[in-house]
């Protein structure tokens, strides 16, 4: 009888799952000494690499969204006031105008009406 061996997955898938594994899970590992060293090890910097990037990448990220934030509050904040400006300015610009109207309504009178015909 012939009875058939069932792989799960050729070398290189699983190759290919174990370093996949290892990039997704690279971060959780804590490396203990092996044997009974009693002086401890010192760091290097390469072991700083990742969680230094992160930390950089975590902050210029927020520093950004926080800045497009202050901005747009910004920008409200002084469109409000331009707004307030302007309407001040164009009542100033009316009211000039009106005086200006009145002051030749005033000054006109009929007798410079009927020059005109002349």
């Amino acid at each position: 009888m012939i009875s058939k061996v069932v792989i799960q997955g050729t070398r290189r898938n699983i190759a290919r799952r174990n370093i996949l594994y290892k990039i997704l899970r690279g971060y959780s590992y804590v490396n203990f000494p092996l044997g009974d060293s009693t002086e401890p090890l010192k760091p290097t910097l390469s072991q700083f690499k990742n969680p230094l990037f992160h930390c950089f990448l975590i902050a210029s990220t927020t520093y950004i969204v926080l800045h497009i934030v202050w901005i747009n509050l910004s920008s409200s904040e002084k469109e409000a006031k331009f707004i307030e400006k302007t309407k001040v300015l164009e009542d100033r610009i009316q009211q000039l105008v009106d005086d200006r109207k009145n002051e030749y309504e005033s000054k006109r009178k009929w007798s410079n009406v009927f020059k005109f015909w002349k």
